[in-house]
């Protein structure tokens, strides 16, 4: 399982310039009578299997006079328990409502959208919630293998893998640490920051292989609003993951897109099979 360096001359395609925020508090003194509003319109979690999936979020209020119980809306419900309604205490300005996932799966995301009576959401509008709750995978160290990106590393590194217990599904430990700490500078941008913490891949039902896209920590030319992040070929339309395989045994291959959202592909690796090569652990 030897991982063979690659040299790549980067042939940049022509870049053609083709949001999720959470909303904030409202201006208090705007307001007249009793609005409501959730301090997030979004809230994302990610829990280890087994583990307590209790999900908070907070709600807050101009008009503590009274206690109030408002009725909850489920909108869309995909194996989230939801409160049926969320309840201010008299004088109270803040209250929280929470969610959860029973016996969740591994791997599996689980996701709700919730709304309690609009008339109190004022100009906010911020009478809804997105909720997402997450359940990881068993990782199990499979010890030190190696790992080498031709676009940006000059050398396979050493690195921890981990194994999702039960699933062909495998991780590797911050592979662009070393790489970024001794050199931070490339030809198509600047990294500002150790990288990914992990780059996880897994095996397909056919056999290929697929990465999780992810950021490379690397941004183009320098901008903060351009990160440069490795796609999988079949993110794209008209293209698939055939040269994504196994090499040889425990040594996995990929000829991934390197992609900057809102730009456009700046390299295309799906022609080749080892663009990135992780070595498993003997």
């Amino acid at each position: 399982m030897k991982i063979t360096k690659l040299y790549i001359a980067a042939l940049f395609a022509s870049l053609s310039l083709a949001s999720c925020s959470d909303s904030g508090y409202w201006n208090e003194a705007s307001q007249d009578g009793d609005v409501v509003a959730f301090q997030q319109s979004s809230v994302t979690a990610t829990y280890s299997l087994g583990e307590s999936t209790v999900t908070t979020v907070q709600l807050v209020r101009t008009n503590s006079s009274e206690a109030i119980t408002l009725p909850v809306t489920v909108l869309e419900n995909d194996g989230v328990n939801c409160p049926a309604s969320i309840q201010f205490e008299a004088g109270s300005k803040v209250t929280t409502t929470s969610f959860d996932v029973t016996n969740g799966e591994a791997g599996k995301t689980y996701k709700a959208k919730v709304v309690f009576p609009n008339q109190y959401a004022g100009s906010t509008k911020m009478d809804t919630c997105n909720v997402s709750i997450s359940i990881d995978y068993l990782w199990v160290s499979l010890g030190i293998g190696m790992y080498y990106d031709g676009m940006i590393q000059d050398n396979p590194v050493d690195v921890e893998i981990q194994k999702a217990d039960g699933f062909k599904r495998w991780r590797v430990k911050q592979p662009y640490a070393t790489t970024y700490e001794a050199n931070s500078t490339f030809s198509f941008g600047v990294a500002a920051g150790s990288g990914p913490d992990w780059v996880v891949f897994y095996e397909l039902a056919n056999g290929s292989l697929a990465l999780v896209p992810f950021n490379t920590g690397i941004n183009y030319q320098g901008q903060a609003n351009y990160p440069i992040w490795w796609y999988n070929p079949a993110n794209f339309q008209g293209m698939n993951n055939d040269n994504c395989q196994w090499l040889d045994e425990g040594l996995a291959g990929f000829g991934p897109m390197f992609y900057i959202p809102g730009l456009g592909i700046l390299f295309d690796g799906s022609s080749n099979t080892d663009v990135i090569q992780i070595a498993l652990p003997d």
